[in-house]
Order: C-alpha cells, then structure tokens, then sequence
C-alpha cells in the first residue's frame, strides 16, 4: 500500500491585490456622477478596457444609488459616506463598494 504524500503545513497566501485608489464621496444622489467620474479616470489611467470600463461604472452606480436611497436609516442625505477601493492585480480588477448606512434586514422587508 502506497503512502499518501504529506500534507504542507501552510497554506499558500492569496495573491496580493494592488490598492489602486479609495474614492470616498458624500451619500447624495448628485455626488454618484462624480463618484463615477473619478472611477472612470482611474480605469483609462491603468488601461481597463472601455467594455470592462462601462460595467464597472453601472456596478459602482447601482450600488451607490441603492445604499443613498435605502441605507439612510432616518438620516439626513449626504450625512453618511460612499466608499470605493480599486484594486489591480495583472488582469484581476476588485472593486470593495462600502457605505455608512443602515443595513438591509430582509427579514423587515
């Protein structure tokens, strides 16, 4: 009977993802235009490709919209923040979408 190979005692890290930028902007309907503005220009700075470029911007958009229109908790508009981190590793893009709001409880819904 064969013996199983060992099996390592670590195990290997994650790639590393290169923080590109952190777009922070207020959480206002208005301010998702600038939001998407700056995306855009980190995106065409690093060579993303326009179709990759449009997908990304109606991504960050839905998402910023729904946490504006229902993260507010009974605060003032623009009270919390929107938070975009860009990450670039090779050909993998990461965007991490964050928000001060509330958050959604489905079982209330």
């Amino acid at each position: 009977m064969p013996i199983p190979a060992p099996t390592p005692a670590h195990t290997p890290c994650p790639r590393r993802t290169r923080m590109l930028i952190r777009l922070i902007v207020p959480g206002e309907i208005a301010r998702v235009e600038d939001l998407n503005t700056s995306l855009e220009a980190v995106l065409i700075r690093h060579g993303i490709d326009p179709g990759v470029r449009g997908d990304v911007r109606l991504i960050v958009e839905e998402l910023a919209s729904n946490a504006i229109a229902y993260g507010g908790d009974g605060q003032d508009v623009g009270q919390h923040e929107l938070s975009v981190d860009i990450g670039l590793d090779g050909d993998l893009l990461t965007l991490q979408f964050s928000d001060e709001g509330a958050p959604f409880d489905p079982l209330s819904a």
